[in-house]
């Protein structure tokens, strides 16, 4: 009988894809457990915004998210960003070096509170975590970048995240998608 590695090919492809999914959204709802939206908007936030990787990114190990809290009438971003290992990767296998977290802010988003950068050593179920607040201090269409970037035993390990801020006059959004396409 003659073994077909073309499927064979695609059927473990398609095991990563489902692979990846199932490790991106388990992570997802790890990191939002017992945060109701009424409860996260108990502050004043007007809106609360949870980025984590696409699931069809290339898998690695460490997971880069963020979660961006709106206040519109003070025009400000609260941006927590968390880093680790992704929730169903082996604790005893991840250690990551080195890892650097860096958010780069469009013109027109001026940094109030905190730092843009984060660097340090992970280790099993190790989490390195920063806050900023920002301030939209004219009107602006852009994006905020965020990117980790790891160095573990024969490989670089990196996660990017993206979200989208819209100001225009006394409005304010936020989103995981471009406004304007």
């Amino acid at each position: 009988m003659q073994r077909d590695p073309l499927g064979l090919h695609r059927k473990k492809m398609a095991l990563r894809v489902v692979a990846v999914l199932v490790f991106s959204l388990v992570g997802l709802l790890l990191s939002t457990v017992g945060r109701s939206p009424i409860e996260a908007n108990a502050d004043g936030a007007t809106q609360v915004l949870f980025v984590n990787s696409d699931p069809s990114e290339p898998a690695v190990p460490l997971d880069l998210a963020l979660i961006v809290r709106l206040f519109a009438k003070e025009r400000l971003l609260e941006i927590t960003a968390r880093v680790g290992k992704l929730s169903a990767f082996p604790s005893q296998l991840f250690f990551d070096k080195d890892v650097n977290v860096q958010i780069q802010l469009p013109p027109g988003l001026e940094l109030q509170k905190g730092k843009l950068s984060w660097q340090g050593d992970l280790r099993g179920d190790e989490i390195g975590e920063f806050q900023v607040t920002v301030k939209a201090v004219r009107d602006l269409e852009g994006a905020v970048n965020a990117r980790a970037v790891g160095h573990a035993e024969g490989r670089i390990d990196v996660d990017e995240e993206r979200f989208y801020v819209l100001a225009k006059g006394r409005t304010i959004k936020i989103s995981r998608d471009p406004f304007t396409k």
